[in-house]
């Protein structure tokens, strides 16, 4: 009978493995708490009380930042409000979700202005003047909502010119529309705030059929996985080291350490430089050096095509037939990240529910930091933003997630229990909290699954790279159609 052996463990003493488990349970640790310290808050964190309010409305008033929620829905809003129902939805259904969002008073002033386009410049002069009874005398957000009272009442050329400069700074697109209101919206100065609508149903539609064609190959292929591993004609591709090493279990540890380290140094940094373009171009290119951390095991001594052949540094059975298999992989996992999708939808209505019931008034929209990247209009900073989710992700990620702790999790267990460890951590590092995270898990239990199947992360990493390849070309086409 032939006896199958396992490649010898990694390097590592007793000493070594003990430290690594130790760094790696803290240092990991730390790094998912305070990566979802501030998405847990929220779901527990009161609506803002009439004291802040008054607070908030007393302060200078800052103009609306392109890629947040609230200010990306109401674009949509108003320059879908002429396009076909499908797209344009119902008004009263879309203000009642822009009210949810509205978190800032300015924000309900702006809200005012999205109602006077969908609903009538009656519920537009209805809002104001509640507001008007909300805000001080005196205050930027009183004057402003004083001025856009005049707007409803007797036209946008009742205002003197300061007090239009006012409303365009405070207000940003909100302001330009409230100051076109009453022209054609074939009004050169009014058609592009207002118009856009077929363009978005024709881009829209055809993203729609894209991830209709797309699903339908991913549940087949999903399909053809589960028959093909059912019969075994599947086989893993990795190798489980002997337990006893540790040294890759460090590199996972050193990787959370320095991710925490950078996170802890920008944040003073921030302070210093005061242009946001520079900070977010130096925030991007430092998350680069985290590239070393794979690198550890070569430190400790680890030879370099021992380290390839454990990392799955190397070309498995081709580049091309792995990069094959990666998109085919890919594909085989969406019904995964439609689960993910569902959870995540299930578990934001059961928040929604919770919050109604205590009290807490609806929860927060979600915030993406990458949508702000996206959303930027300067061209060195999209490079930045596309190369660390194309290049950066599937390189780093890959190579610790899977490549380094993956790999380290399957000489001490089974498959799905080492797949399903590997792609929590994965999801909870990063910054999506518990509610949204389900989808980046079912992402990461995919990935671990093409590690084992293949051996080498050319699969992985392909995929990884297709997925955000694809979610960021997409919420950039939308993000600057409607923007």
């Amino acid at each position: 009978m032939e006896i199958l052996e396992r490649p010898p463990a990694d390097p590592g003493s007793p000493t070594s493995r003990v430290v690594a488990l130790l760094a790696a349970l803290v240092l990991g640790g730390v790094l998912i708490i305070v990566q979802n310290a501030g998405p847990v808050e929220q779901v527990f964190a009161p609506g803002p009380t009439p004291e802040e309010v008054s607070e908030q409305a007393a302060s200078a008033v800052a103009p609306p930042t392109p890629a947040e929620p609230f200010t990306l829905s109401a674009r949509f809003a108003v320059q879908a409000q002429n396009a076909h129902p499908i797209i344009a939805g119902d008004p009263d259904a879309t203000m009642t979700t822009l009210d949810a969002w509205a978190l800032t008073p300015a924000d309900r002033v702006r809200a005012a202005v999205v109602a006077g386009e969908l609903q009538g410049e009656d519920r537009a002069l209805e809002r104001l003047r509640s507001l008007q009874e909300t805000f001080a005398e005196g205050t930027p957000l009183r004057a402003d909502v004083d001025d856009l009272l005049t707007v409803y009442t007797e036209g946008p050329d009742a205002l003197p010119e300061s007090a239009a400069e006012r409303i365009a700074a405070h207000h940003g697109f909100f302001g330009e529309v409230a100051l076109t209101h009453g022209l054609d919206d074939s009004d050169p100065r009014r058609a592009p705030l207002v118009t856009g609508g077929a363009r978005l149903f024709a881009l829209l539609s055809v993203i729609g059929l894209g991830l209709l064609v797309v699903g339908v190959l991913g549940f087949a292929a999903f399909i053809t996985a589960i028959v093909l591993v059912s019969l075994r004609k599947v086989k893993s591709g990795l190798d489980p080291v002997e337990p006893g090493g540790s040294v890759f279990l460090e590199a996972y540890a050193l990787f959370s350490g320095g991710f925490l380290l950078l996170m802890l140094a920008l944040k003073p940094l921030s302070k210093v430089v005061q242009d946001e373009t520079w900070m977010t171009v130096i925030q991007v290119c430092a998350q680069w050096m985290l590239l070393a951390s794979p690198l550890w095991p070569l430190i400790r001594g680890m030879g370099w095509h021992r380290y390839t052949q454990a990392i799955g540094w190397h070309r498995g059975k081709g580049v091309f037939r792995e990069i094959g298999a990666g998109i085919a992989g890919y594909l085989a996992g969406l019904p995964l990240l439609a689960l993910g999708i569902g959870i995540t939808l299930g578990l934001v209505a059961v928040v929604t529910v919770f919050r109604a019931a205590a009290g807490l008034g609806e929860p927060p929209p979600p915030e993406n930091a990458l949508f702000d990247l996206a959303a930027s209009n300067n061209p060195a900073i999209l490079l930045l933003f596309f190369a660390l989710a194309t290049i950066w992700a599937p390189l780093c990620e890959e190579s610790i997630f899977r490549g380094a702790l993956y790999r380290h999790l399957r000489g001490r267990a089974g498959i799905v229990v080492s797949a399903i460890a590997s792609a929590f951590i994965f999801g909870l590092s990063h910054a999506y909290g518990p509610i949204l995270v389900f989808p980046v898990v079912m992402l990461g239990v995919t990935f671990a699954l093409m590690r084992e199947w293949r051996g080498s992360l050319i699969a992985p990493m392909t995929a990884h790279a297709l997925h955000n390849a694809t979610v960021s070309i997409m919420a950039y086409s939308v993000l600057r159609m409607i923007s």
